[in-house]
Order: structure tokens, then C-alpha cells, then sequence
């Protein structure tokens, strides 16, 4: 289904929760796809410390979405995000809870480096905000100079498949070569 779907539309970044957190079929989707798309766990690292661990050593996904909840401590959130990043894991921080008009997120996921943030369309005053806080901090950072050029969002794997191979071919070759 996936892989239809993105030969249909190639600029698709990333696919959020693919599958049901319980499903075991995580490891066959992301060897299949994260060579077109980010491969991304929501509700997959919504569980127990522990859980979450044994996921990221399976490599179940090329990133995570990090939500400052209702009941988290900043610390707990920044802790969490540090965890996933040493596992290779993209951040991606997100506005779940946050109240209206705080612009607390976008400060936490421009410190965290986050890899993306997700946020509602700049439709409503409480977005809006957010993303003028945005521009805010990239102005900043920008004549301060402290701002760094990174490449416009590549595929986790960067991968050129030839001519005719396949990317079932190419996960064989990949998976090959680690094991030398």
C-alpha cells in the first residue's frame, strides 16, 4: 500500500505511524521504504521507557515525534529526546497540548535541534504565533551567524538504486554488506 502510494506521490516525506504500535510487520516496512521516506514513530514510543528502547534498537524507524504532554516535565521531554537521538532517530517535535498563543514549543524544538516540528496550519492566531516565533529565532541565529547550512531534508538513507534493481534487491545488498 505504502510503496504504491509513494510512486504515485514521490515528494511525500515521511509516512507517521504506518502500522499499529502492536504490529509486528514495523522492521519489513521501514527495510521496504525508508530509502524513499522517513519512517516515523508516534504512537509506536508512546509506552514505557523500556519498550521504547527495545524499538529503537530494532530499527522500527528513522524518527520520532517528541510531545511535551499535560503531565511531562520539560526535563522528562528533553531526556526523552536526548534517548532518541543517540539512537539515530530524527526529531520530531510536535504542539499537541500546548496552550493558546505559547510559543514554548518552538523554542524547545529549536533547542532540542529538532529535525522538524509539526504544527497546525498558520490559519489561526494560536499557530500563527508559533510560526512568527519561528522566523523570530531564525533571524536571530541568522545575523548572529550561528546559523549552520544542513541539506534540505534527505531520505534517512541516501540511496541511489540503478537502472534495474529493486528495493527488496536493495535491502539484500544493504543488509549484506552490514553483516561483513
Amino acid at each position: 500500500m505504502y510503496h504504491d502510494l509513494l510512486e504515485r506521490h514521490p515528494a511525500f516525506m515521511m509516512i507517521i505511524d504506518a502500522l499499529h504500535q502492536e504490529d509486528d510487520n514495523w522492521t519489513e516496512v521501514y527495510s521496504r521504504l525508508s530509502h524513499r521516506c522517513y519512517i516515523i514513530g508516534d504512537k509506536l514510543y508512546c509506552q514505557d521507557i523500556e519498550t521504547n528502547a527495545k524499538n529503537m534498537e530494532k530499527m522500527l524507524t528513522s524518527g520520532v515525534i517528541v510531545r511535551l504532554g499535560k503531565s511531562m516535565m520539560v526535563s522528562d521531554t528533553i531526556s526523552a529526546a536526548s534517548a532518541y537521538v543517540s539512537q539515530d532517530q530524527h526529531l520530531i517535535v510536535s504542539d499537541t497540548y500546548a496552550p493558546e498563543n505559547c510559543t514554548f514549543i518552538v523554542d524547545l524544538a529549536v533547542g532540542l535541534q529538532a529535525r522538524f516540528l509539526q504544527l497546525g496550519g498558520p490559519g489561526r492566531s494560536e499557530w500563527t504565533c508559533k510560526y512568527n516565533r519561528l522566523a523570530e529565532i531564525w533571524h536571530n541565529l541568522h545575523d548572529d551567524n550561528k546559523l549552520e547550512p544542513i541539506p534540505l531534508h534527505p531520505v534517512p538513507k541516501e540511496v541511489i538504486l540503478e537502472e534495474d534493481q529493486s528495493p527488496d534487491e536493495l535491502n539484500q545488498t544493504t543488509s549484506s554488506s552490514n553483516n561483513s
